[in-house]
């Protein structure tokens, strides 16, 4: 399969070691007339070369760049004495303050994922973002879930916690204005 970035096939073990994006595969989009904001999910903070706290950046089989959300087993920042799975973050700096629906683009290959939602900081409120049965296609999730932000800077935190399969795949998080 050929990569997107570059003029050479990619060979399924770089696949599979989770070859780093590279930082423009991995650059919050901001799009000033309309207000969305679009988070390559491959571009969280933290090691994108092998699979820290679950999570690990990669290229997809079905081209470009994809978040792994695994079962690595860590803590669960709202109960220190459970486990979570995956556990990443991303910095945005959002020029308008307000409420935004969030989507994800993911694949699963499993019924019954969710990915947990929450503001850095506010774990306690956390939302659920239901991921929809893909059959192994990229696929938007169907119920946004509605988040505020703050004018400046935010951090979105992402996490699994008691999966009922092992990882899914994440390409987009894509936050747009609620007028």
């Amino acid at each position: 399969a050929k990569n997107a970035n570059e003029d050479r096939v990619v060979t399924i073990e770089e696949k599979v070691k989770g070859t780093p994006p590279p930082p423009d595969a991995k650059q919050v989009q901001y799009d000033e007339s309309t207000g969305v904001i679009t988070i390559p999910a491959a571009g969280y903070n933290g090691n994108n070369r092998k699979l820290k706290n679950g999570c690990m950046g990669m290229l997809s089989f079905l081209g470009g760049y994809q978040l792994y959300m695994g079962e690595k087993k860590g803590p669960d920042p709202k109960k220190p004495n459970e486990t979570t799975f995956c556990d990443c973050r991303y910095n945005l700096n959002v020029s308008q303050e307000g409420q935004y629906s969030l989507v994800a683009k993911v694949v699963t290959a499993n019924y019954d994922q969710k990915i947990c939602v929450s503001l850095d900081g506010d774990e306690g409120s956390a939302s659920i973002i239901d991921l929809p049965f893909t059959l192994g296609e990229w696929q938007e999730t169907t119920t946004p879930v509605t988040i505020s932000l703050k004018k400046g800077k935010n951090v979105i935190h992402f996490w699994r916690q008691d999966p009922p399969f092992d990882g899914v795949a994440v390409q987009t998080f894509t936050l747009s204005p609620i007028s």
